[in-house]
């Protein structure tokens, strides 16, 4: 019974985990915004920091990976990681300019394919008694990887799909 219990809570964490909402939004207006600059070199990320007024609800220090050039009275397609909390903005989907700002899969694809070495030699570096431990956690975090990418995947495509219904 114990069992069933820990298969049915770890399923629902997991369709949690999974579950992203989508929403429709035209700005009436759109203030404080801000570009940040994170990290250096090629793994330069731009982070774009804004606030906003649409149809009497207000959203205060939002922040989305990419660029954005926010305008007034244009169609937007935000994914929210919870139902109505604006803070918990993933990634938005300019309509006009058919243009998706985000994380991307890339994160999620080198940390798959960068532990595929560690799992290969984790023999060599900690022996055979400490190697199934060290290639259980390479395994999570390479499915973590793989999970992380397909579902950035999906969620752009619902993006794309809701913006043509736009």
């Amino acid at each position: 019974m114990q069992q069933l219990l820990r298969v049915v809570r770890l399923r629902s964490i997991l369709l949690e985990c999974l579950r992203v909402h989508y929403e429709r939004v035209r700005f009436d207006r759109v203030f404080d915004i801000c570009r940040s600059n994170a990290g250096w070199g090629a793994s330069r990320r731009v982070t774009t920091l804004f606030s906003f007024e649409a149809a009497g609800q207000r959203a205060l220090g939002l922040s989305v990976d990419g660029e954005v050039q926010l305008r007034i009275g244009e169609d937007y397609v935000a994914a929210l990681a919870r139902e109505g909390d604006w803070q918990s903005l993933v990634a938005l989907y300019d309509v006009a300019n058919r243009r998706y700002h985000g994380p991307d899969a890339v994160h999620g694809a080198f940390l798959f394919a960068g532990l595929i070495p560690f799992y290969l030699a984790a023999p060599l570096h900690f022996g055979s008694a400490g190697t199934r431990n060290w290639r259980t956690v390479i395994i999570c975090a390479a499915v973590y990887g793989v999970w992380s990418s397909v579902r950035l995947l999906f969620m752009r495509r619902k993006l794309a799909r809701m913006a043509r219904q736009a």
